[in-house]
């Protein structure tokens, strides 16, 4: 859903809008948008709570769907569970793609291992950190 045109929206908001965790700062948000999202009216400089008016994170359906494993506590044990659905931007694929979604409009998956044909990789919540091949 759009964030309202109002000129009093918070940054709480902004975060919720994208499905970031709730200590995100702003720099976060910008860093995690969806650039068919940002309001005409309102985009200017895309650098200021401000520029979030009108807003919407789900605009343009820019997600594909994937499956991946996802594991806590190690590369390995991601590497040695099934597989669950997630969305990566469209055009990617799970070796270079730099988002993980959890939903279809475009909230990011929880941090963890992800794995999928031989690879792994660390996502931490907002990024991808670090990546291996799986050994067997």
């Amino acid at each position: 859903m759009a964030l309202s045109t109002a000129s009093n929206i918070s940054l709480s908001q902004v975060i919720t809008e994208i499905g970031l965790p709730s200590d995100s700062s702003l720099a976060d948000c910008i860093a995690n948008v969806n650039s068919s999202g940002w309001h005409s009216s309102y985009s200017g400089s895309k650098d200021r709570l401000s520029n979030f008016r009108g807003y919407n994170h789900s605009a343009g359906g820019t997600y594909q769907q994937t499956t991946a494993a996802r594991s806590t506590s190690s590369s390995s044990n991601a590497c040695s569970i099934g597989e669950s659905t997630y969305w990566i931007d469209q055009g990617t694929n799970f070796g270079n793609t730099t988002k993980i979604y959890r939903t279809s409009s475009g909230t990011l998956a929880y941090s963890g291992w992800y794995a999928k044909s031989g690879q792994w990789r660390y996502w931490s919540g907002s990024a991808f950190t670090s990546s291996g091949l799986c050994t067997l």
